[in-house]
C-alpha cells in the first residue's frame, strides 16, 4: 500500500484515492506539506495581515492616494 504525505495543518492523509483535490500537495520552505486547503488558508491570512507584501509578492503595484 503507498503511503501519501500527511498535511502539516489538518493532520489528513493527502490522498488522491480517498480525496478530491488532493493530486498534489504544497510544500512550504520548512518542508511542511499542506493539502490544498490548508495552503489555501495560509495563504488567506498572509494576504490579510501584509496585503502589500502579497501584492508586491504576485507582480501587484501598489499605489498610495
Amino acid at each position: 500500500m503507498r503511503k501519501y504525505p500527511v498535511c502539516a495543518d489538518c493532520l489528513e492523509e493527502i490522498d488522491p484515492v480517498r480525496y478530491d483535490d488532493c493530486e498534489k500537495y504544497y510544500l512550504t520552505e520548512k518542508g511542511e506539506p499542506l493539502c490544498r486547503d490548508c495552503f489555501i488558508k495560509r495563504e488567506k491570512k498572509f494576504l490579510e495581515l501584509s496585503t502589500d507584501d502579497y501584492a508586491d509578492l504576485i507582480g501587484v503595484r501598489v499605489v498610495a492616494l
